[in-house]
Formats: structure tokens, C-alpha cells, sequence
């Protein structure tokens, strides 16, 4: 028994560490885990709550319109519309195979969450080094935020915001879950993880946070004292970015020229925020005309480049096609007003679940991820939809059948 349980133990952490690997080694492992992890609770005798295929169908119920949309999607936009089938297929597929998973297992799952972190942490790390010493070796190469944040993604695979999204993520299990450290490795795992946080400098995921963190802080007593290791380190970490990261005030331009110059065409090729703004007219612009309906999800980009090419033509710009960037425009783009209700409605409920049985990790991952959605289409990546459909589901099917204390 005890050897069952010591592999249950080590695939939990395979599970958790497979989120920061190549995409093919990624699924090949959430694959084979979960299948391993469901046969296991169906051969002990297992059987899942009749009520909680209809929980899974709801939690998983946006795909199915992706689905439905298929057959009425035009042949020339029919392979990006499978496209997003397949991408977002977990999305579907992981509440009924952790339904299908019984309550220990589950737990052991949770249990092994810091390994998420260190696995986190540790591709952040490899990034990061790997782009001082690439940096060392080209010194004609001018140093900016655009290109640390390129050279990142081409080391660990990780969009910044999604790196971001999990490294703020790793900050609330450490805070969160009970972890036997050593003070002086608590403080070292912080201090890090808010480093390379402040430094990939995703403005939304570190707003994301600090929402967290006031969250916490109104509902656990001594949050300050309780906390303490976290918040000298994120102290530390912010000090440090602003004393030693030089592309912190390119950043700082950034903002301050969107402040004092909103009508600059050509900065949308250097300035993100001015790309946001051009984003954000693209996204209104298809929508004015479709807000009812929907376009299908492969018409959504096709008629977005339509609308961007009456910007960069007249402009002399050279094109650069963004997709919509908002995780709620583009659920009311591709499906109209199902599409956006079916969203919010599946984010409600698990806000009120995990604020019934009082979870503070559940809570924290649902802000999280609601916010990042604003800026980022984060159901659109693997990295995203994977992240959001086990996590979400992991903790929905757990915690929804025992109640928990804030302390």
C-alpha cells in the first residue's frame, strides 16, 4: 500500500512539474498521469457523485460551442476553427477526469502543489541566466525589455504572461499551502520568485497579485506577521528590479509617453500600451456588428485583420495582426452573448465555491486568472487552458465537498 502511495506520490509531481516542459512532453504527461490517476480510483471501487457529471458539464461547457459552431463555420476559416478544437479540448476533458478521481487522490495532488512552484522557479531561473550569459557574449547588442522578454520565451517556452500568471501562482501555494521550510529557504524561494516576477514586468498578473495579497490580507487575521518571510522579500525583489534591472524605466517610458501623447500613430510599433489601445478599437470595432451572434472562433482573426489593416495601410505601418487579447472579448466575439454568459456565469460559481468553503488558494488562482483575462487570452495557449481547466477542476471537485476556515 505504502508503495502504491509513493507512486501516486512521485506521478503527482510529474503532473506538476510537466506544466514548464516542451508542449509535447507536457500533454504526453498530463495524458498519461490522469489517465494513470483515474484507473486507479475506478479499480479501488470508486464511483463519482451523479451530481457531479452536470458540475463537469458546466465547468466544461464553453467547449461545447466550439463544437456547435463548427458545422456553420465557412471552409476557408474551418482549419483555424478546428485549430481551437483541438487546442481547448482539456478544457472539456479534465472536470470529468477528476470527477472520475476520488477524494484521497485528489488530495495527494494538492499536496504535491509546490513542486509546481520549484518546477516554476526553476524555468524562470534557467531563462534568466541564460539570457545574462547571452547578453555577456553580444556586447553590441542594445538592451531592452522587448528583447530579454523574446530571448525568455525562446529559452523556457512561456509566454511572460503566462510565466507570470505561474509564477504568481507559486507565491500563493507557498503562502498558502502547508510547506515545512527552512526560514532562510522560504525567504530564498520568495525573494526569487518576486524577482523574476517584477522583472518579466506582465503588468496584469502582477496587479492580479497585489489584489490577492489585499484579498488575503482582509480576511486572514495577522496577515502582516503571518507573512512576514513574503512580504520582506517582496520588498527585497522590488528594490532590487528598480536598483539593478535597467529596462525597468523603458517600462516606466512606456507608460508615461501613453499619458502625455495618446494620439501618436507610430509609437503602436514600440509603445505596448499604444498596441493595447489599437487592440482595443479592433475588438469593439468587429464586435459593434456582431455582439449578438458571435463570428465563430475562426472568423474572429480574419475579420480582426481587416479591421487592423484600415489602421497600418493609411498609416504606412508595417502589420502587425494581434489577436484579441481580452479572454472575454473573445469569448463574446466568437459566440456572441452565450459565449460571454456561459464564461462568466462558469467564473461566478467557482467564486462562490471557493469563497463558501473558504479557500484562499482556489480563491487566489480564480482572481488570478479573471484578471489576466482582461489583457490576454489566456484559454487560447496550452500552456493557458491546461493550467486553467486541471487547476480550476482540482480544486472545484475537492474543495466543494468539505467546508475549510479562514484563519
Amino acid at each position: 500500500m505504502n508503495k502504491i502511495k509513493l507512486i501516486d506520490t512521485y506521478i503527482a509531481r510529474l503532473l506538476m512539474i510537466s506544466f514548464i516542459l516542451p508542449g509535447a512532453i507536457q500533454v504526453l504527461l498530463l495524458i498519461s498521469s490522469t489517465i494513470y490517476f483515474v484507473f486507479h480510483s475506478l479499480l479501488s471501487g470508486y464511483k463519482p457523485a451523479k451530481k457531479n457529471y452536470l458540475w463537469a458539464f458546466l465547468l466544461g461547457s464553453g467547449y461545447l460551442l466550439y463544437l456547435i459552431y463548427l458545422p456553420l463555420t465557412p471552409q476557408q476559416f474551418k482549419g483555424e476553427a478546428l485549430m481551437y478544437c483541438e487546442h481547448r479540448i482539456s478544457y472539456f476533458l479534465f472536470p470529468f477526469a477528476l470527477i472520475a478521481i476520488n477524494s484521497s487522490i485528489k488530495d495527494l495532488i494538492k499536496k504535491e502543489l509546490p513542486f509546481f512552484a520549484y518546477a516554476t522557479l526553476a524555468s524562470a531561473f534557467a531563462g534568466n541566466v541564460a539570457f545574462i550569459a547571452h547578453y555577456l557574449s553580444t556586447h553590441n547588442e542594445v538592451l531592452s525589455h522587448v528583447s530579454y522578454r523574446l530571448y525568455f520565451e525562446d529559452i523556457t517556452g512561456l509566454h511572460p504572461t503566462y510565466m507570470s500568471l505561474y509564477l504568481g501562482f507559486s507565491i500563493c501555494i507557498l503562502m498558502l499551502q502547508p510547506i515545512t521550510l527552512k526560514p532562510v529557504s522560504r525567504y530564498i524561494l520568495y525573494y526569487f520568485l518576486f524577482l523574476f516576477l517584477f522583472s518579466l514586468l506582465a503588468k496584469t498578473p502582477i496587479l492580479a497579485l497585489f489584489i490577492v495579497l489585499i484579498v488575503l490580507w482582509g480576511a486572514t487575521k495577522n496577515f502582516i506577521r503571518s507573512q512576514k518571510a513574503m512580504v520582506i522579500s517582496l520588498l527585497l525583489a522590488f528594490l532590487s528590479v528598480v536598483a539593478f534591472v535597467p529596462f525597468l524605466g523603458q517600462r516606466i517610458h512606456e507608460m508615461v509617453q501613453y499619458a502625455n501623447n495618446k494620439d501618436t500613430t507610430a509609437s503602436v510599433v514600440t509603445n505596448s500600451l499604444y498596441a493595447r489601445q489599437l487592440i482595443w478599437k479592433v475588438n469593439t470595432s468587429v464586435l459593434r456588428d456582431n455582439w449578438m451572434l458571435g463570428v465563430g472562433a475562426g472568423k474572429v482573426q480574419s475579420l480582426m485583420n481587416v479591421q487592423y489593416d484600415k489602421y497600418y495601410i493609411p498609416n504606412h505601418i508595417p502589420p502587425v495582426y494581434y489577436g484579441p487579447h481580452n479572454e472575454y472579448i473573445n469569448a463574446w466575439l466568437a459566440f456572441g452573448l452565450i459565449g460571454i454568459a456561459i464564461l462568466l456565469f462558469t467564473l461566478v460559481v467557482q467564486f462562490y465555491v471557493a469563497v463558501k468553503n473558504k479557500n484562499k488558494l482556489y480563491l487566489s488562482l480564480l482572481i488570478l486568472l479573471s484578471i489576466t483575462f482582461i489583457t490576454e487570452t489566456v484559454l487560447s495557449r496550452q500552456q493557458g487552458v491546461t493550467f486553467y481547466a486541471l487547476f480550476t477542476a482540482l480544486f472545484f471537485f475537492t474543495d466543494n465537498e468539505r467546508k475549510k476556515q479562514f484563519t
